[in-house]
């Protein structure tokens, strides 16, 4: 089932109570984590909180807990639940932030990444209770929490958090980074800090600030990071100012650039630049996706004309099994197929799935010689590598072709002359009696 967890919830959610209560029992000793969610699902607020408190204790170096890191987030499972009082969960988190040290240490090198734990999952409860409480108190607490970071991974409490707070909490905690407390602090962990604060507020001069530390010139990320910061106020101009500030010329190529420029030249009406935008970063890797992307962006009414301009410049390009792709999907079937035919001898470096679903469009569209070009390609590559295991996709591709190439029976004697002793393979496509 291909669906996502916001979707299953909705459809779940319409289910009669009792249907999903009997799945759960019958779930209940399939996994070793269904028992324990049952128990969260019926356990009490402040039952949750005690649980979770026993649990961290349990898992600290020294103590018989016997825990993984997979045990760890099962446990921060525990105050996800919204009717835990805000400050119970928070001091709770707290706790498991301020062990950061022992924790990371002792199950370091644990499958599951711990380090993830600290970076999101934790930080996003303790930012969900913070909304709830008294912002002196959270402040208070955040300062506290921040006077130690041996492992780095108190700031990503800092960074959600602040994400939550008002704007003179915010100043508040401006002034602690500045002040004398944090004068000996290393600059530049001060100044990832202040980025934060400064990406909250909207603070540009604060950001650039915060940015320069220890730096003798900006970064390409960071002209990125200044017109973002810029695209948030809605100042259009200014955050392509940004962009095209970069004496390297990177932060317009980065990923986060090119859209910032998408949305700027949309923004402005500067309509002639932003369809050419578009579309040289369409051009870069043309696939069916992006092509609908293209047509999201520069209005359903260019769709025809757009299929056009495509259909006119991919047989020009370097060829990409994705780009024939494409003209097949487009409705361009002929021009498909000439383009594999001109390119016949660059078959062989391609990936084998861009090379199969290439095929496999040619077939079904009838373009049966550049389909059997391709199925070529993949048997021969395939039965040259001699891995025993993928001889079934071989097979898939001796049976396309028996399906579509005039020439099989020809094919096949060659390459028997050439494989003829790979008996996995031929056991596979030998006709069933």
């Amino acid at each position: 089932m291909t669906i996502s967890s916001q979707e299953l919830i909705e459809k779940l959610s319409k289910l009669p109570s009792r249907r999903l209560a009997t799945a759960l029992v019958e779930l209940r000793y399939t996994s070793e984590g269904i028992e324990p969610a049952i128990e969260r699902l019926l356990a009490k607020p402040k039952e949750r909180t005690a649980r979770f408190r026993a649990g961290l204790k349990k898992a600290l170096p020294g103590n018989s807990g016997g825990y993984s890191a997979s045990h760890l987030e099962r446990l921060l499972l525990e105050l996800k639940d919204p009717e835990i009082d805000p400050t119970e969960g928070f001091s709770a988190l707290l706790e498991f932030f301020k062990n950061d040290e022992p924790l990371i240490a002792n199950y370091y090198d644990d499958d599951w990444s711990v380090e993830y734990l600290f970076e999101s999952t934790a930080p996003e409860l303790l930012a969900g209770f913070a909304s709830g409480m008294d912002e002196n108190v959270v402040v208070k607490a955040l300062e506290n929490l921040l006077t130690e970071d041996e492992y780095l991974v108190r700031a990503y409490a800092w960074r959600h958090v602040t994400e939550k707070l008002s704007p003179q909490s915010l100043r508040k905690l401006q002034a602690v980074l500045k002040g004398p407390k944090y004068a000996s602090e290393n600059p530049r962990r001060v100044a990832g800090l202040l980025e934060s604060l400064a990406v909250s507020l909207g603070d540009i001069v604060l950001l650039e600030e915060a940015l320069t530390t220890g730096k003798s010139a900006l970064g390409s990320d960071d002209y990125v990071k200044l017109a973002q910061a810029h695209l948030s106020r809605n100042e259009f101009q200014s955050a392509l100012e940004r962009l095209d500030s970069d004496p390297t010329g990177r932060a317009s190529k980065n990923y986060d650039g090119e859209k910032i420029r998408t949305r700027c030249l949309k923004q402005l009406g500067r309509t002639a630049e932003h369809f050419l935008h578009c579309w040289e970063q369409f051009i870069d890797y043309p696939t069916g996706d992006s092509f609908e992307r293209l047509v999201r962006e520069l209005g359903e009414e260019h769709r025809d004309t757009l299929i056009i301009k495509v259909a006119e410049h991919i047989p020009n390009t370097e060829f990409r099994p994705q780009n024939a792709s494409l003209l097949l999907k487009l409705g361009y079937g002929e021009s498909a197929e000439q383009y594999v035919l001109d390119n016949r001898k660059r078959l062989e470096h391609c990936l084998y799935g861009d090379l199969s679903e290439l095929a496999g469009l040619l077939k079904s569209d009838g373009r049966h010689q550049a389909a059997v070009l391709c199925y070529r390609t993949l048997l021969g590559d395939i039965l040259a590598r001699g891995k025993s295991k993928a001889y079934h996709y071989a097979a898939d591709c001796y049976q396309a072709l028996a399906e579509i190439d005039p020439e099989h029976q020809s094919y096949v004697l060659s390459v028997r002359a050439r494989h003829g002793r790979k008996y996995g393979f031929w056991s596979l496509v030998a006709p069933k009696s």
